[in-house]
């Protein structure tokens, strides 16, 4: 029987992002096949011959991305919460620095207006653009960057493309070329992709939240049966097979097991649905998280942790989340070959442009007086990089691939809260 390695993956912006993780993660040996599903930030491998977690989580950091195994909750609790605050921290600081930028800039095209010569601006317009792309924007870069060693790209590698070739444009400026500069415009591409991954990152966090409120409806602790008679009051993870638990009535039950001692009603309409109270006496199979609701029980430990109902349940959830409905599978076929289409058509309207620049420069002139910042003036190779770069940007983020998986989550966790479970994402 083929093993399974659950790992959690972290950094993830898009489906795109995912669907780079599952090409290389499919290409190790001994990988049987890999599934890596973006909402729930979650990669499945089934392995035809052992595979250590290990190498794995080192395949997805080669990818750009970060990841550990799904037994340590505890861990990626922590380094979600961690990443979360650092896509806040770049958002701000991306937005303190392009938002002067960006006023400046306006005020020159729009105005005429400068604060001081064309060659100063010029070198300010490079110094904080630099640090907003390649500094607070360093780890789209470096996914733009490895994106082009793997040949395998994503919506990141649209943002790093368009940030660079807009910032390269100051640069040739300022060496002579005669090219307009838009290296402010590549500080606004990076601060509004900042938005767009922070406004994601809250998105499927709310979504996982589901999750996190199953788990809280087990009992944290437990009254555990000491040899004297006495109990101890302890965590339901220090639990062991064959202990025995004093459960009090209105108290939840602390995990899977057997009633030895008492009688009692139980409700367990979190497990059944049923709201009627089932009677128990010694013997009778308890479900940890349902509720005693009269005498006492002394009930023996017979399933820990992953064996329980709860966690069953738990991981029901997370596998329908996990799933792939019919739409789903159209949206991450379209989204694969969503950003070469994009790049393909972003050298055939510089193409365009530049072959072409008064037939282009005629339909441009319909609309340059609602859009002030259509410039006719500038110089073909300008006009191309400019038209380009948009076409590279106008694409991002793919909603398509986007909107599908989360919707999907969001709606199975709904149902899940409300004791509605759903097995299977075509369900």
């Amino acid at each position: 029987m083929s093993e399974k390695i659950s790992l959690d993956v972290i950094g993830m912006s898009c489906t795109s992002c995912a669907a780079s993780i599952e090409k290389a993660l499919n290409k190790v040996d001994g990988v049987k096949s890999a599934k890596v599903d973006y909402p729930s930030k979650k990669a499945t491998v089934e392995l035809a011959e052992p595979v250590p977690g290990e190498k794995l989580i080192q395949i997805i950091k080669d990818t750009g991305y970060d990841a550990l195994l799904a037994d340590e909750s505890d861990k990626k609790a922590q380094i979600e919460e961690q990443h979360l605050k650092r896509e806040k921290n770049r958002l701000i600081a991306a937005w303190l620095i392009t938002l002067p930028l960006t006023v400046k800039m306006f005020a020159h095209m729009v105005f005429g207006y400068m604060l001081f010569s064309h060659r100063v601006e010029l070198l300010i317009d490079l110094f904080f653009s630099f640090i907003v792309i390649f500094v607070i924007g360093y780890p789209v870069i470096v996914t733009t960057i490895k994106s082009f060693a793997k040949l395998s790209f994503s919506m990141d590698s649209l943002i790093g493309i368009g940030t660079i070739a807009a910032y390269s444009t100051g640069l040739l400026n300022y060496l002579g070329v005669d090219i307009e500069s838009f290296a402010i415009v590549g500080a606004m591409i990076m601060a509004i992709n900042f938005i767009g991954n922070y406004m994601k990152e809250l998105a499927t966090g709310r979504a996982s939240q589901a999750i996190k409120q199953l788990l809280e409806l087990g009992a944290k602790e437990a009254h555990r049966l000491l040899p004297d008679g006495s109990t101890e009051d302890v965590p339901v993870d220090s639990l062991q097979l064959s202990d025995i638990v004093l459960v009090k009535p209105g108290e939840k039950i602390p995990v899977d097991g057997v009633v030895v001692k008492g009688e009692s009603s139980i409700d367990e309409s979190i497990a059944t649905g049923e709201s009627i109270p089932v009677d128990k006496q010694k013997g009778d199979a308890v479900i940890g998280a349902t509720v005693n609701q009269q005498g006492a029980l002394q009930i023996q430990v017979e399933k820990l942790g992953k064996d329980t109902f709860l966690s069953q349940i738990i991981k029901m959830v997370e596998d329908a989340q996990g799933s792939k409905v019919p739409i789903q599978a159209f949206a991450d076929r379209v989204t694969a070959v969503f950003v070469p289409i994009v790049m393909t058509m972003a050298v055939l309207t510089f193409a365009f442009w530049f072959f072409f620049p008064d037939f282009a420069a005629g339909i441009a002139a319909n609309f340059s007086t609602i859009l002030p910042w259509i410039n006719l003036d500038r110089g073909k190779i300008s006009m191309a990089l400019f038209a380009s770069i948009a076409t590279i940007v106008i694409a991002c983020p793919c909603a398509l691939g986007l909107a599908t998986p989360t919707a999907l989550m969001v709606g199975m966790g709904k149902g899940a809260m409300a004791g509605i479970l759903i097995r299977n994402g075509e369900a």
